[in-house]
């Protein structure tokens, strides 16, 4: 059986219609759920989304403040980043961990 070291992989980026998302990394339980969490403690909301967990857990998506519009301050895309790397880390915003990498 072959092992293939996994890279994990977060990248934000500002749109035009808020924050571009993409999520790559290993497959486990409760992934989604994590990631979607973590886009709710922001006060972000998810206005495309698309999803696959085959082979590995890979999600795009654009989200934008609820009800912020455009000149989105609170927000921003190093913010966002560090959450979604604890939320696929399965650390918590408040909690305090190690990584698993």
């Amino acid at each position: 059986m072959k092992f293939v070291n996994f890279q994990r992989e977060v990248k934000v980026e500002k749109g035009e219609k808020g924050f571009q998302v993409k999520v790559t990394c290993e497959k486990g339980k409760g992934k989604l759920v994590s990631v979607l969490e973590a886009f709710e403690e922001m006060g972000l909301n998810v206005l495309h989304g698309k999803v696959s967990c085959t082979p590995n857990f890979v999600m795009e998506a654009i989200v934008d403040d609820v009800g912020s519009g455009q000149g989105n301050e609170t927000a921003d895309v190093e913010k966002i980043t560090q959450a979604l790397v604890r939320a696929i880390h399965g650390l918590k915003t408040e909690g305090k961990g190690t990584s698993d990498a």
